[in-house]
């Protein structure tokens, strides 16, 4: 069994940069992954966004036939 002191001198200050030590075709399917997870965090977004403005555009009384048209559009 090692002493406190023997393990203390085995671990480094310094971080290691793992994707060093990975391969470059692990690297890009890391990439990828991210990648795709920030566009669904994004479309996410918008569907939400999407949806408070089509409620905000039927909440509107109609004064005009371009908004009935509007609206008759977002309740479809």
């Amino acid at each position: 069994m090692r002493s406190a002191m023997m393990r203390a001198h085995l671990v480094s200050e310094d971080p290691i940069d793992l994707d060093k030590h990975r391969g470059m075709a692990a690297q890009k399917a890391t990439d990828i992954r991210r990648v795709v997870t920030e566009i669904e965090a994004n479309a996410k977004l918008l569907r939400d966004r999407q949806g408070a403005v089509e409620m905000q555009i039927l909440a509107v009384p109609t004064t005009s036939w371009c908004t009935r048209r509007l609206q008759r559009r977002v309740k479809s």
